[in-house]
This record gives structure tokens, sequence and C-alpha cells, in this order.
């Protein structure tokens, strides 16, 4: 399953490569997306994203991404980017050029999609005259383990599953902690740079994430 991280949808690590499995999720959450952009056609954004070198390291690596993955990833040049108007004349950041991800690479709007794909959920029970119910539980790190009430657990950051220290005592993992900004402002494209810059449902609001803060 592909995470939606910043509600920005590509299969490449932070560094431009292609990640294990990467296609096989993409597709797969592809056909979630489409599903719930039946009933909220909010859900998509934009149909493609950016990835853009701000180095010759990242250039050459972005270059050979394209080459490995032409079916979702294309090279631009820094001039096709600024004739495009993906990056001014005028930028503060060196750019080396970049990737157009596109293909099932987009930005999804996290609530829309959910609410869309709940809503598929519905619709799906009535057309085969089951029934879908939605519920909320306490659980404990037993129940996360040892559940046969489901065929799997999906754990999802970001809606307090690190309060109670459940996961922690199962996984090992490391909180890092992280800062949005929301500008009021136009951003036509959806970027990444290290940080990523994505347009939200607002026209006029863009959304600026994360820094990444490792002490407590």
């Amino acid at each position: 399953v592909l995470v939606f991280l910043r509600s920005l949808v590509h299969p490449l690590s932070p560094r431009g490569k292609l990640v294990h499995w990467g296609l096989e999720g993409l597709e797969a959450t592809r056909r979630l997306v489409e599903q719930a952009s039946v009933h909220n056609p909010n859900t998509i954004l934009r149909p493609e994203l950016y990835r853009i070198a701000t180095d010759e390291k990242q250039a050459r690596q972005l270059q050979q991404t394209a080459k490995d993955v032409p079916e979702i990833a294309e090279w631009l040049e820094t001039d096709d980017l600024m004739r495009c108007g993906i990056v001014a004349s005028d930028r503060d950041v060196e750019v080396m050029g970049g990737l157009r991800l596109s293909n099932g690479c987009k930005v999804i709007h996290v609530p829309s999609y959910l609410q869309g794909l709940w809503k598929a959920c519905q619709t799906q029970a009535e057309t085969t005259g089951s029934s879908v119910e939605w519920q909320q539980r306490s659980v404990t790190a037993k129940d996360l383990l040892h559940n046969e009430d489901f065929d799997a657990t999906v754990l999802c950051a970001g809606a307090g599953l690190f309060t109670n220290g459940i996961v922690s005592s199962l996984l090992p993992v490391q909180l890092v902690r992280g800062q949005s900004l929301e500008l009021y402002c136009s951003q036509p494209h959806a970027l990444l740079l290290g940080k990523s810059i994505s347009p939200l449902p607002d026209p006029n609001l863009t959304l600026v994430v994360a820094t990444p803060e490792f002490k407590s």
C-alpha cells in the first residue's frame, strides 16, 4: 500500500529512486483514488507533480530515474521547467532540471479522498446486498498483534497513534516533529525539492511542509 505522504502520491524515495514495490503500490493506489473520485470529485487536486534537482548529484539520479521508469517519470531541463512556469527565472534556489511525475502520480486532497472512499464502500455494500459499518474502538498492543476479527491491521501515523505508547512498544520507531505552513498565495504546481510545496483546494492557499525536528 502506498502511503499518502503530504497528499503527494508517487513511488520515489527522497533521493528520487524507485522504492521497493513502488509501481505496484502506485497502481493499487490509482484504483482506490479512481473509486473515491467517482463519489467526491475534489479528491484529485493535480494530475502530476514535479521533483526538482538542486545540485548535479540529484540531477544525475533523477535522469537515471527517468530512464528506469519512463512510464511515470520524464526528465525536463531547467529551461523547460521555466517555460512551463514550474520554476521562476528569479529563483533563490539553483535548479538543475527535474522530473515530471504523472500516470498515477498526483496531488490528493486526503479528506476528500477518505470521504469518497467510504462512500464507495457503502455503495458496493448496497450493490451486493451486504452491509458496511464504521466502528471506532480502543485497542491495546495485543489487539494489534493478535486480532482475529480482521485480515490485516493498517497503522496510520498522524491520528494520535503514538500518544499512548502502544506502537512504540511494538515497533522500533522514532518520533520526528514537523511544522507545516499555509501561505496565502497561488501555487499552480506541486513541487518536491527537499520540502514539498502543494496547492490546496482553495486556489489562494499553498501548503509548504515539513521541517524535521529530531529533538524533543
